[in-house]
């Protein structure tokens, strides 16, 4: 039953390019995940720690870990970035290395707009021993031990205090995971992100963040997330994510102080996939370091 269980994450994995690249349903507190130039925009120095249980109770289903630290430099022009993420599906394993730059120009009295470059290396390993093999191919015994290969993406984003306007390709070069004349062949395609949001204020209170964030393998697919977040007293968030035709996902932040933010989300499959899981879980955190920067944290600071 494992591999069979493999074979259909295989599939599924395969069968939906959109989701090749890294997915967080909480994206919107850290669009860095996916856009270089968010780089620095919130003015310190930051800490993200971010995990994903993808499709719970199902063997070998995807897991994924981010950590990742950015800063605005003294001359309040340019940020820098590192992060890592790790993710495995099965017996497939990966790393990803990321040093993201930017720079932000002010425009007019309130807003920015940033441009951002984004450098990678990328590793994947495929331990075949983990699975049950049913014939005898000596193709099924030789692990996939891929060195680090580079690639590189770049982005825009513009900001004020209240909105926001991005877009994104973080990785530009379609590189293969595996090559070989006789055996399957995977390879990475790019992938556009754009994204937007706003927040209203509903009273002295309560404000309202709605935003979308579109993805897309050109010519492939398109899938749009709609999201809608209700900040309270500028401490607590709860919000509902439809990601159409796809998921739906809830999920809830805290401001536990002025430097820490948790966060928590669950998602639900609206496909036939569901019948094969318990949903997703995902945590987040972000940690900010302001002294650092010998910089106020700016209160409060929407995204």
């Amino acid at each position: 039953m494992k591999f069979l269980k493999y074979i259909l994450i295989f599939i599924v994995v395969q069968s939906s390019f959109a989701q090749q690249e890294t997915l967080f349903s909480e994206y919107m507190f850290n669009p860095s995940l996916f856009n270089p130039a968010y780089t620095g925009s919130r003015g310190v120095s930051s800490l993200y720690l971010h995990h994903r249980s993808q499709w719970v109770e199902m063997d070998g289903a995807p897991k994924i870990s981010y950590v990742g630290f950015q800063t605005l430099l003294n001359n309040q022009k340019v940020g820098l970035g590192f992060n890592a993420i790790t993710e495995s599906v099965g017996p497939i394993k990966s790393t990803t290395l990321n040093l993201d730059w930017s720079y932000h120009l002010q425009m007019g009295l309130v807003g920015k707009l940033a441009f951002g470059i984004k450098g990678t290396l990328d590793k994947l390993d495929v331990d075949l021993t983990g699975i049950n093999q049913y014939q005898d191919d000596a193709s099924l015994y030789a692990n996939i031990d891929r060195p680090f290969v580079t690639n590189f993406g770049v982005g825009f984003f513009y900001y004020t205090d209240r909105l926001y306007i991005g877009g994104s390709v973080p990785y530009i070069f379609s590189n293969r995971h595996y090559d070989s004349a006789t055996n399957y062949q995977a390879e990475d395609w790019s992938h556009v992100y754009l994204t937007a949001g706003y927040v209203f204020d509903l009273s002295s209170q309560l404000k309202f963040k709605p935003s979308i964030f579109y993805r897309s393998v050109p010519n492939v697919v398109h899938q749009f997330d709609i999201s809608g977040n209700l900040l309270i007293d500028d401490k607590v968030q709860l919000g509902l994510t439809y990601r159409i035709n796809t998921a739906y996902s809830v999920m809830t932040a805290f401001q536990i102080s002025p430097q820490m933010l948790i966060g928590y989300s669950y998602d639900r499959e609206a496909t036939e996939l569901q019948q094969f899981n318990k949903g997703s879980h995902e945590l987040f955190l972000r940690y900010e370091f302001s002294i650092l920067n010998k910089l106020k944290l700016q209160s409060p600071r929407f995204f």
